[in-house]
């Protein structure tokens, strides 16, 4: 158990990871149907980049102990976000890539990057 919750982040990045993938690219109209609330895709799409940006962040942090965490946990949720979104412009039929996702993608992104650096200016333990 010692060693799951030494690489407990990196854990977590790498299958919130497989679960953006499995999201982006499964047929999700067979099995979710219509939005239940308005703009609950983009609401989606805030919130799962935000959490994978807030598991690489501090994978990068406490356990490979990276200077500048931020930037490449920042950096690299952004590059799958715009990665997944051309995958669906050229991939199945079935998805569309949307400059509206990416940019929601971003902002998740960036939100949690501004939350980290806000509590951990406050020295605030996560």
């Amino acid at each position: 158990m010692n060693g799951l919750k030494k690489y407990r982040f990196r854990a977590g990045a790498a299958l919130w990871f497989a679960l953006i993938m499995y999201l982006s690219f499964a047929d999700l109209n067979k099995t979710i149907g219509a939005p239940m609330i308005p703009f609950q895709d983009k609401v989606g799409h805030f919130v799962i980049y935000a959490i994978f940006t807030y598991l690489l962040g501090f994978a990068f942090l406490k356990e490979l102990h990276l200077q500048r965490y931020l930037v490449w946990a920042t950096g690299i949720s952004i590059l799958v976000g715009l990665g997944v979104e051309i995958g669906q412009h050229y991939g199945p039929s079935y998805r569309e890539g949307s400059i509206g996702d990416l940019i929601f993608n971003i902002l998740g992104a960036v939100t949690c990057v501004i939350y980290i650096s806000y509590f951990r200016a406050k020295k605030v333990s996560f």
